[in-house]
């Protein structure tokens, strides 16, 4: 089946008739239960079907030149800028303290904000370094998966210390900032930690709130520790957001206006990508009993209430519609690429 086949069945449910064109308000109802519909069918899928193996590059220390401002988040880059850089840390000369970048300002091309306020003297053509420890994740991943891999052969350490303020970097006198004693009671912190810049070998997610964002306001960053002294690329798997369906693809085709008698009634919408995405292809019994789920969920709103013969129909409709329901989340469950997955040995580096 097509999304616009899957749209003209609720059509059809919602309406009771083949020759009915539906409203805004109904084709934003329906459009709302397909979106709803794929959402869950993504939780409770297994990760493999929305699975993306995704790469980015770690830059190694660059210098810059800022003018700054006292008592100010925004910087302005007088040199050096780069895309890569929005979310990594950076030192500033004349101050012993390591800055994050936040965001970049849309309204100026070389203009950031900091996490925290510039506290040093306002001034231009100042030397700065920006560590390319961050990589900003697509508003699209929901979840790492697996191992995060640096350059195809190192598989990297998650950080467990899920204080952002207790791991942003080390001191100057070589002591981990964060609570060391959660990587064992008496063991020490890694001692690849103490160092400024190195190789990785360490990862972990931060997620930052941006009221600016016109796409997703918590954004998410991929850091790794020891900042990298060289150009280096990782390698991760993702658990994706399914891409949401739009009106154009769910938009009945209207019937011929003179009449054609190949187009009697409003057809299926041909346009978009018409692909649904559902798991192993079982259209009809996933997608359709979750979209029929959701579907009741707004048909009180768009029919009303409704006459006593006809809420004892309408109970029984219901009841089979969940029924059909639960059936597709354990159909769901059971679809696995692999299902055997408890390894017979685990390795190591």
């Amino acid at each position: 089946m097509t999304k616009g086949e899957i749209a003209h069945r609720l059509y059809d449910l919602v309406s009771q008739s083949d020759t009915t064109v539906p409203n805004a308000p109904i084709i934003r109802g329906v459009l709302e239960c397909c979106n709803a519909a794929v959402q869950e069918i993504s939780h409770y899928a297994t990760r493999d079907f929305w699975k993306d193996t995704q790469s980015a590059i770690l830059y190694p220390p660059t210098t810059v030149t800022l003018y700054v401002t006292e008592n100010s988040k925004t910087v302005t880059f007088e040199s050096g800028w780069a895309t890569w850089m929005e979310g990594c840390s950076i030192e500033i000369a004349g101050s012993d303290q390591l800055h994050r970048i936040n965001n970049h300002i849309s309204s100026g091309p070389d203009e950031v904000t900091l996490m925290e306020e510039w506290i040093g003297s306002t001034g231009s053509g100042v030397s700065a370094t920006v560590y390319g420890d961050a990589v900003k994740l697509s508003g699209a991943v929901l979840k790492l998966l697996g191992s995060v891999v640096l350059n195809g052969e190192r598989v990297l350490t998650p950080l467990v210390n899920e204080d952002l303020n207790n791991r942003l970097h080390h001191n100057r006198d070589n002591f981990y900032r964060g609570r060391w004693w959660e990587y064992g009671e008496d063991s020490s912190y890694p001692s690849s930690l103490s160092d400024k810049t190195g190789t990785p070998t360490h990862y972990f997610i931060d997620s930052e709130y941006d009221d600016t964002s016109t796409i997703l306001a918590q954004e998410n960053f991929l850091r790794v520790r020891p900042f990298p002294e060289a150009k280096s690329r990782i390698r991760f798997s993702a658990s994706i957001k399914p891409a949401a369906w739009t009106t154009a693809e769910i938009t009945l085709i209207p019937a011929d206006p003179e009449g054609d008698p190949e187009i009697p009634l409003p057809l299926p919408s041909t346009s978009g990508n018409q692909a649904t995405g559902c798991p192993g292809g079982m259209d009809e019994t996933i997608l359709l009993p979750f979209c029929y789920q959701n579907i009741t969920k707004q048909l009180a709103f768009m029919v009303g209430p409704l006459e006593h013969t006809e809420a004892a129909a309408s109970t029984s409709i219901l009841t089979q519609i969940y029924q059909d329901y639960e059936e597709a989340i354990l159909i769901l469950q059971d679809l696995a690429p692999q299902s055997e997955r408890t390894p017979a040995y685990q390795v190591s580096w």
